[in-house]
């Protein structure tokens, strides 16, 4: 493999791992405050400050079409 090969393979890299992030720190259109109270208030664990966890983000959204029969 030359170098230039070498290059393009680890900018392909790079660029995979820059979306991955991307896509796993995307801003939510939920409030986080509400998202952590339900969970507070369902008892499951969330922390205090920090990324909310994607599952206990999808679990609120859920209950939120039960509760509301629409989208949040």
């Amino acid at each position: 493999m030359t170098i230039d090969a070498l290059r393009r393979l680890l900018t392909e890299i790079d660029t995979e791992r820059t979306e991955a992030v991307a896509r796993r720190c995307a801003p939510t259109s939920h409030d986080p405050r509400a998202v952590r109270a339900w969970a507070h208030q369902n008892g499951i664990d969330c922390a205090a400050d920090g990324p909310i966890p994607r599952l206990v983000q999808a679990a609120w959204v859920a209950a939120q079409q039960q509760t509301d029969g629409a989208t949040p």
